[in-house]
């Protein structure tokens, strides 16, 4: 392995496939996908179950949604600007599953904003942004 050497993060060892471990990779990227489109949330199950609740803790929840949307929007564009010696074939693929990630997180956000418009007004009018 190689360790670089970040700023304003700790340092991270870079591993390489044995061919091994190439020839598996290859295998599995050659099997047809499945479930491309199933999502897995236990927040959206909450959200679901949420009218055993009051609609303030849906607020919560939601604006807790918010913010990690924002946060993880940072978190992208600090990433975005990290060079990848070496890996340019690689990062265009890097890029185009980042892509997917920002649009899920955006589409996260405005979902996350319609339904605090759609709660009981006084559960959001202090809360939303």
């Amino acid at each position: 392995h190689q360790v670089i050497v970040q700023r304003d993060r700790p340092s991270k060892k870079l591993f390489s496939l044995t061919q091994g471990g190439e020839e598996e990779l290859a295998r599995w990227l050659n099997e047809p996908d499945g479930g491309a489109l199933l999502v897995k949330s236990e927040m959206l199950m909450k959200v679901f179950f949420s009218g055993a609740l009051p609609p303030e803790r849906t607020a919560e929840r939601l604006q807790s949604l918010l913010a990690e949307c924002d946060a993880r929007v940072r978190e992208f564009d600090a990433d975005s600007e990290e060079y990848r010696p070496g890996l340019e074939a690689e990062s265009l693929y890097w890029d185009m599953a980042a892509d997917f990630n920002r649009q899920y997180i955006r589409m996260c956000r405005a979902w996350a904003q319609d339904c605090l418009q759609r709660l009981p007004r006084d559960t959001t009018e202090a809360k939303e942004d």
